[in-house]
């Protein structure tokens, strides 16, 4: 369908301003400074290029995403470090709008020992992970000059038509080459739990596996087979991606790494189905004409060098959408579609909306923030927001990381002149740190909306700017209660935005635009920031119908489910074809009693190998988004089918297919003809089991506990009180100060090291600055929020801290991610204990008691046991408990009466003296000791003392825990001292920590509940730490006389 022209002085003034606009805000021409556009340096025009050929066009430039993997290791000191790249090269295939890309490292370990690393790549926002693969072997760095070879990598020669064959991309050494790869491992789907469960079962038994899983936001992560010193070690990744469309041309771009052409050789290989597009702009120069490969045309850049990128820009033969059809020869009936919809503007509306009036603009300044140029960018929307929009007349900014704060305090702010500046200027001096806490700032928002975050006039709406990615890091994620329990998720009306290829929560944005009616505006880059401030103020239109006619369609579905449509909008239409007819996909969109409608055709004549997995990649995408466990088994089954991987689907590489039989690692058996009557199917399972919560195993004396403390939650406190926090940036003197300068360094440095966050953290801490504190503790998060060990450290820290609710949460994660793990629950029943969350924690210690697959079985009941008792013994004694105090203390007296096995069993003697150690890192050997006051040592080789001290056990492979008991204290000092022997454990970002929780006065009359949680970071292997004096003890000392043998 074609525009009409308009028909007015006042109407062309309209369409000028809507073409700019939409030009500008998809990164069409117009609005951007020459330095924002990157030149394309050869134009192909179906595979020619012609000497009398126009101009090449000048494209605007496109915001990359950081793309530069890595591998971290871990140095002498205990500190985690980048290994060097040393060769990459990337391999793209281009089929209309989706792309495929294979990237092929070398990554070189120059030290004289055996490393074991973390692998982490970053995609492009949308993207998804489509292929992994390890090779067997490794070369070795003899000499310099090896670097200066061409031929680091295997040629590719002209097999690489085959995209179906991650090896073909990145094949294998030939026979007789001088250096030899090996074999290639390619890793399979395997649900993520168990695939994390089978990984660290293998580990333990000194066989090095590999998996790659989703690390947070679009980041994965996978633990690198062993390094061998001095060598090079090769690793393959593969990701699909719908490309940006910038108002002419799909855009393709792979910044290049700092270093490339020096120390680090990049080339690439791109393939582009001519099918699909009418011509073809390669950036940098290719030198000749492209190559014929099957149905691809290639295009070889042998040496890419300086800190660009690799850029393909491709004009689309259907102006308004980008098509592909093609059938699953894999199994499932019919074909598939996916299909990127460009609205014209007859389906959107050229008017202007309601002027802005008041606005808050909500601005992250988490530790992420500072990736690539984000900073940069929100600071010049919020800019371009308040100098741009006359309308916008009075706001207020609101910073969020892990807690929330109003820049300028409570109250509203005249946009003017003065004011702006007072607002640029207090933002120039904000410090980048923390996590993520999207739940509080949804909360700060609602209780402001109470007092003063109100419009001038009823009927007016408050608009909120966010300037975020939306990643969420720290509290509540799932992205449906955080709309249901916040009403300024729906009062204020939400606007979002998104940065060329930056990875944002397309989730949470667009369900904030769905409850508000807001909605969320694409900006290539910083050039089309001006233009973009003004999307706000467009009319939308209503989008009535979505449906494909002419034929049967199955699990259609549309990204983002949008109620309202933009002008310059795109909507991601994907399906299934299940049987022949002549299909179109028809779009309708409603302004008043006004309906216009587009109709694109549903070709199947160009069989595309991309649509399948084009519409899987959405559909797997929708229902992860639902958050509901129940469709993990569906979601984990379509992965498998497809190859992708997700938050619910990992990828595990194994050294035989014996193993993989060994642990029954197979595919999914659900039946995926029909995936709506599978969906409904699936959810009807029982949620809670699914979740590791369900009390099946649970007596009916422990149900009545979970039952009765539920009932009465409100009548009973924590039985701990919660710590405050307290803001005091300045606090602490000359050695705060020289502190922060010390941390800010070694942050810009390598801010991977999570040693840093804790150090500050602590020294915070100790000045009173416990809000300053809580946002250092909580970078780690931000970087690794999948980490288990990230979790566990972070969640130490914050017992430590008083901060309970919040390690609660974290806990929460932790177990949820391993319900395989006995550990993991009683970790989280000591927050929720210390919470006041008693009912959970009754349900936590219970699942522990009647676990019979836990590792180290009977040491976790034991510890569960003591700990449960004692919340029993005080909750029995609490002044509102008498009317139920009789199922408590008959519970307790069972659990008494069944633990005899373990190590003697439950006491109800009082026991003075208490400590319990746990760690985050698996297959660990810390030793407890415990000096007592006549100079005896309790230890791993002496477990009872003259004193009554006792040690029950020594744990030397596991998470812990390790229990010491003083049941009758005597008079002086008892030092608590641990030994870290070491690990075994696939270690990878974060150091060991330990958690020691002490407790005095357990099963007193009086007790009084007192316990003390301290985490303590371990840095190296064979060290001795007194915790009560929080120093290192040299090895020499009388301390550390006695060694193990």
């Amino acid at each position: 369908a074609r525009e009409a022209p308009a028909e007015s002085s006042g109407g062309r003034v309209l369409e000028a301003k809507r073409r700019e606009i939409i030009q500008i805000i998809r990164g069409g021409g117009g609005g951007g400074e020459a330095a924002e556009r990157e030149p394309a340096k050869l134009a192909m025009k179906n595979g020619q290029a012609h000497d009398d050929a126009p101009p090449t066009p000048v494209l605007p430039k496109v915001e990359t995403a950081p793309r530069a993997a890595k591998v971290l290791v871990r140095d002498e000191s205990g500190r985690y470090q980048p290994l060097k790249t040393r060769a990459i090269r990337v391999v793209t295939y281009i089929q209309g709008a989706r792309a495929r890309t294979v990237v092929d490292h070398l990554f070189e370990n120059d030290t004289p020992h055996n490393l074991e690393g973390t692998f982490y790549y970053p995609l492009p926002g949308g993207a998804s992970v489509a292929g992994f693969a390890l090779y067997s072997g490794s070369v070795s760095v003899n000499s310099p000059s090896l670097f200066q070879s061409s031929d680091l990598l295997p040629p590719l020669g002209d097999g690489t038509s085959d995209v179906e064959q991650l090896t073909a991309a990145a094949p294998p050494s030939p026979p007789g080459a001088k250096r030899s790869w090996g074999a290639p491992q390619e890793a399979r789907v395997v649900e993520q739990k168990r695939a994390r469960e089978v990984y660290e079962d293998i580990v333990r038994n000194n066989v090095d596996p590999a998996l790659l899983e989703w690390a947070g936001a679009s980041t994965f992560s996978a633990r690198v087979f062993p390094l061998p010193p001095r060598s090079l070690k090769r690793v393959v990744i593969a990701y699909e991606q719908t490309l940006l469309h910038d108002g002419e041309r799909l855009r393709y771009t792979w910044p290049l790494p700092v270093g490339a052409g020096k120390d680090l050789q990049v080339s690439a290989r791109v393939h582009v189905d001519p099918r699909h597009t009418q011509a073809v702009l390669v950036a940098p120069e290719v030198k000749g004409k492209p190559r014929e490969l099957g149905t691809w045309r290639t295009y070889d850049l042998p040496s890419l060098t300086g800190d660009g990128a690799l850029s393909v820009a491709l004009t689309p033969k259907n102006k308004e959408a980008d098509v592909l059809v093609g059938r699953d020869d894999a199994g499932l009936p019919g074909q598939a579609f996916h299909a990127r919809v460009r609205l014209p503007a007859r389906l959107t509306s050229e008017a202007e909306g309601p002027p802005t009036g008041r606005a808050v603009l909500v601005v992250d300044t988490s530790l992420a923030t500072e990736d690539g140029n984000a900073w940069a960018l929100q600071a010049a929307t919020l800019r371009a927001l308040l100098e741009k929009d006359s309308t916008l007349k009075e706001y207020a900014v609101l910073l969020f990381d892990v807690r929330p704060r109003w820049l300028h305090g409570s109250g509203w702010r005249v946009n003017d002149a003065a004011r702006r500046q007072e607002t640029f200027s207090e933002l120039e001096r904000v410090y980048l740190e923390g996590a993520s806490h999207v739940d509080g700032m949804l909360a700060e928002l609602d209780r402001a909306a109470g007092e003063w975050l109100k419009p001038v006039k009823p009927g007016e709406r408050v608009t909120a700017f966010l300037l975020s990615d939306g990643n969420v890091t720290w509290g509540q994620s799932t992205v449906e209660s955080l709309i249901s329990r916040h009403g300024s998720a729906e009062a204020l009306r939400w606007v979002t935005y998104r940065f060329g290829e930056a990875a944002v929560n397309t989730d949470l944005f667009d369900a904030l635009s769905r409850a508000s009616g807001g909605r969320s505006v694409t900006v290539l880059s910083g050039g089309q920031v001006e233009a973009a401030a003004r999307a706000h103020r467009a009319m939308s239109v209503v989008l009535s119908r979505v449906e494909v006619k002419g034929a049967a369609v199955k699990d259609l579905v549309i990204a983002g489910r949008p109620h309202l449509v933009f002008p310059g909008q795109e909507l991601l239409v994907a399906g299934r074809l299940p049987e022949k007819g002549t299909a179109e996909l028809v779009v309708s969109t409603r302004a008043g009693d006004v309906e216009q409608t587009l109709s694109v055709p549903l070709s199947s004549e160009d069989d595309s190998t991309f649509a399948p997995r084009a519409w899987a990649d959405l559909f797997v995408t929708r229902m992860v988004a639902l958050d509901d466990v129940r469709l993990d088994r569906m979601v984990v089954a379509l992965s498998q089918h497809y190859r992708l991987a997700n938050a619910r689907a990992s990828m595990l590489v194994l050294e035989s297919e014996s193993d993989y039989q060994r642990f029954a690692i197979r595919d999914e058996r659900v039946e995926l003809d029909d995936l709506e009557t599978l969906r409904k199917r699936e959810q009807d399972q029982r949620k809670d089991k699914l979740q590791g919560l369900d009390l099946d195993q649970v007596p009916k004396s422990g149900l009545a506990v979970v039952r009765t403390l539920t009932e009465n939650r409100s009548a009973l406190a924590p039985l701990m009180k919660r710590q405050p926090l307290r803001d005091e940036p300045y606090a602490g003197g000359e050695p705060r100060l020289t502190a922060e300068l010390t941390y800010r360094k070694a942050r810009r440095e390598n801010r991977d090291d999570v040693t840093l966050y804790e150090g500050i953290a602590r020294q915070r801490a100790f000045a009173g600055d416990t809000g300053g504190a809580l946002r250092a503790l909580s970078s780690p998060v931000e970087l690794r929020p999948k980490d288990a060990e990230a979790l566990r450290l972070v969640g130490y820290g914050l017992l430590a801290m008083g901060q309970f609710p919040a390690a609660s949460e974290l806990f929460e994660h932790v177990r949820l991610n391993r319900p395989f793990e006995g550990q993991a629950y009683l970790e989280e029943a000591l927050a929720l204990d210390a919470s006041g969350r008693h009912a959970e924690a009754a349900r936590n210690y219970e699942i522990v008691l009647a676990g019979a697959q836990w590792r180290h079985v009977t040491e976790l009941r034991l510890v569960a046991a003591y700990h449960y008792g004692r919340l029993l013994s005080a909750l029995a004694r609490h002044p509102r408990a008498e009317s139920f105090a009789s199922v408590l203390k008959a519970r307790l007296g069972e659990i008494q009466e069944a633990s005899t096995a373990w190590y003697g069993g439950v006491s109800s003697t009082p026991i003075d003296y208490q400590l319990t150690t746990h760690w985050n890192s698996d297959s660990t050997d810390i030793d407890l000791w415990v000096i007592e006051p006549n100079g005896e040592r309790c230890y791993y080789q002496h477990k009872q003392t003259r004193l009554g001290g006792q040690l029950y056990w020594d744990i030397t492979d596991g998470l812990g825990p390790e229990l010491y008991h003083a049941r009758k204290v005597a008079p002086g000092p008892y030092h608590v001292v641990v030994h870290f022997y070491g690990h075994r454990s696939p270690k990878l970002s974060v150091p060991t920590a330990l958690l020691l929780v002490s407790d005095k006065g357990v099963f007193a009359s009086a007790d009084s509940y007192e316990r003390r949680f301290q985490l303590r970071i371990l840095p190296k292997n064979d060290a001795r730490l007194l915790l009560r004096r929080e120093e290192f003890i040299p090895l020499k000392t009388a301390l550390s006389a006695e060694t193990r043998p």
